[in-house]
């Protein structure tokens, strides 16, 4: 329906025109350029032409990712309206570009030997950190930390000890010898540090003792010896704090320096993408044969743009370069593009998230539209909720610069909300709110003189109005599953199979449709009076499908068998139409969430008399609302595509195709204004 029909060319010519035509192809992105290994193998290794010298993507990456904290900041708004990328025309881009360049590499080495400083700065303010605690116990000591205490008859030890088991280690050295002296000079309240002096024949029961109260021994020599030797502790401290202040001060400043690194931020996004560019046509020389005198590559394009293209190229190269079309081999699958009106168009995505359309397939993105629209309605169905995403979607719409794909995901969310806020109205959904509850203007008075919402037609919480709004869901249901085989019917006649149009497109399309009007005149809906020919149409649909469904068989009686025991793909639809229910279960919970987070808010009120409690409701409903928002629009938007996905592609649809992806220049940072 809206698959581009697309032609395989091969383009031919003289090799000083490559880099021109190169160019202009990829500028236009016309063109989908093949893999051919027949033509890598065959082209001649020549000496890269300087254009295609591009810069190293992932230095420039880890400078852009580097410096995003220290670029100049943008407004929320300004980024939000913009998407966070930078809009320049193309010339100016370039003209940037060019300037930038030769910078380029001197910036991104100097994010790579900052990033290098601040990690060796980073681990040694900790180191040095650590020194500063691990010598703060000893702050009264008076001798410094490499003096030798030991004497030939007694060890001097420093040492700590956890200040639960102080007394009985102090103990312990008491009942070993009265040759132990021992003095605490700095208590934490956690650990005690000591220093303890006793003779050299006691050496092996202090150890026993230290081992069995936890002590551990501090070698000051050997961790500050080396660095601060003849110093005494509290001079090391103080060495050690002017050595942090200094750590932290060329910490700031190269940080200061960064900040003036960070307005080329922009500029190393647009070099990113020029750079991009470069090597894209870098890259697929190698689907192109190049010798010293022509080059030569396959490829896909529009059959709508090849004779413009051909036209160009006849203009610009007189006949030295030419655009034949080719055909492709059998086992060569066609890409597949998808082109459709603005508003469809939006949901494109969708299908080419399932998979895109295989070489039989049709595009089924006109009849996703209008089905997920409405479902996305009746699933969130608030007109608080809806109007807050239409609006939203509007003003980026309107306000903000975004490129081709985004406009289109915004135009969507317009119609969605759209959608949401009509479901609202008909249902009588509006912030979860009661009839009592609702301001004036949202109510009005029915025909019985009820209280009723204005615009709503169905109640779907009291009396009836469960079951009907369940009625109401398997319809829709029922006639996504008609549109379905309609499509199916549109398959096979694109294909020319009559089979699959025919027999399993119209037969069950007639039966379903013919089941339907059978079930309504039993009700006394409709043609009533006509049920005895309703009864006989549809025998004669059920024998069509008997007669049909088994064709591929070859035996006249197995024809028949498989035929009737096709009938069982009537199960296969009714259990589809049945899964529909979920929409009527997401549009319930919508409004039940709702109200549930308003009553709630209430009853925080009341508990909570004066200001506050209103203060406190307030909040609650704010935080309420948006959980019960964030929930159930993401729950309609998932449920809503699956039914797409699994009960309405089931029917006629198989993806597993490949994309029409052109050589055309990819833009992460730019966008360009027109």
């Amino acid at each position: 329906m809206a698959k581009v029909p697309l032609s395989k060319i091969r383009v031919t010519g003289l090799h000083k025109h490559y880099k021109v035509l190169i160019q202009e192809l990829h500028k236009r992105g016309l063109m989908e350029i093949d893999q051919n290994p027949e033509f890598e193998a065959s082209s001649i290794k020549l000496e890269r032409p300087a254009c295609f010298d591009a810069f190293d993507l992932a230095r420039i990456d880890f400078a852009i990712d580097y410096l995003a904290s220290y670029a100049p900041k943008k407004g929320k708004l300004e980024n939000m309206l913009t998407s966070g990328k930078v809009i320049l025309s193309e010339k100016e881009a370039r003209v940037r570009f060019e300037a930038f360049a030769p910078r380029i590499n001197d910036i991104i080495s100097e994010c790579e030997e900052a990033q290098d400083f601040f990690v060796r700065s980073k681990n040694e303010l900790v180191l040095v950190e650590n020194q500063i605690k691990e010598i703060e116990p000893f702050q009264s000591l008076n001798m410094a930390v490499n003096t030798n205490l030991n004497t030939e008859e007694t060890t001097t030890v420093l040492a700590r000890v956890p200040e639960t088991k102080k007394t009985a280690f102090i103990e312990q050295l008491a009942r070993l010898s009265n040759l132990a002296d021992i003095k605490i000079f700095h208590e934490t309240g956690v650990q005690s540090y000591f220093r303890l002096t006793f003779i050299n024949e006691l050496r092996k029961s202090v150890e026993e003792a230290f081992n069995e109260f936890d002590v551990k021994t501090i070698d000051l020599s050997g961790d500050f010896g080396e660095a601060y030797a003849g110093r005494l502790p509290r001079e090391i401290q103080k060495k050690l704090k002017e050595k942090c202040v200094d750590i932290n001060s060329q910490i700031e400043e190269r940080e200061k320096h960064l900040h003036q690194l960070g307005k080329n931020w922009d500029d190393l996004r647009i070099a990113h993408d020029f750079s991009s560019w470069k090597k894209d046509k870098n890259d697929v020389q190698a689907n192109v044969l190049q010798t010293s005198y022509i080059f030569a590559f396959e490829g896909w394009i529009p059959v709508g743009k090849l004779d413009a293209l051909q036209h160009w190229i006849k203009q610009v190269f007189l006949g030295d370069v030419s655009v034949d079309i080719v055909e492709k081999s059998e086992e060569e699958k066609v890409p597949s593009l998808l082109k459709n009106r603005i508003g469809i168009s939006s949901f494109t995505s969708m299908t080419q998230m399932f998979g895109a359309p295989a070489g039989d397939d049709i595009d089924p993105t006109p009849a996703i539209a209008p089905f997920f629209v409405i479902f996305f309605g009746i699933c969130l169905s608030d007109t608080g909720y809806g109007l807050l995403i239409a609006l939203a979607s509007a003003f980026f719409l309107l306000f903000g610069t975004f490129s081709k794909e985004a406009r289109k995901t915004l135009l969507m969310g317009l119609m969605c909300g759209i959608s949401a806020f009509l479901g609202g109205i008909l249902l009588g959904g509006h912030f979860g709110m009661t009839l009592q509850e609702a301001p004036a203007f949202l109510t009005t008075t029915n025909a019985a003189g009820e209280l009723a919402f204005r615009g709503q037609i169905l109640d779907p919480l009291s009396g009836s109005g469960t079951m009907t709004f369940l009625i109401f869901t398997f319809i829709v249901g029922y006639l996504q599953v008609l549109v379905g085989l309609c499509m199916r019917i549109v398959k096979g006649v694109a294909n020319k199979d009559w089979g699959l149009a025919i027999c399993d497109g119209f037969g069950w399309l007639y039966t379903l449709v013919l089941l339907a009007l059978w079930v309504m005149s039993t009700k006394q809906i409709i043609l009533a009076e006509q049920q005895q020919v309703l009864i006989w149409m549809l025998l004669g649909g059920v024998g069509f499908l008997v007669l049909t469904l088994g064709r591929a068989k070859k035996n006249p009686i197995l024809k028949i068998v498989f035929g009737i025991l096709g009938l069982y793909g009537a199960m296969d639809f009714v259990s589809n139409i049945l899964s529909y229910s979920r929409l009527m279960a997401l549009g319930l919970a919508t409004g039940i969430i709702g109200a549930a987070m308003n009553m709630t808010a209430h009853v925080l009120n009341d508990m909570v008399p004066g200001i506050f409690g209103i203060l406190i409701m307030i909040a609650f409903m704010v935080f309420g609302h948006s959980i019960n928002f964030g929930l159930s629009g993401l729950g309609a938007y998932v449920h809503s595509l699956r039914l797409q996905f699994i009960e309405f592609f089931g029917i006629f649809y198989a993806g597993g195709g490949r994309l029409f992806r052109p050589f055309a220049r990819a833009k992460k940072y730019l966008l360009f204004r027109s």
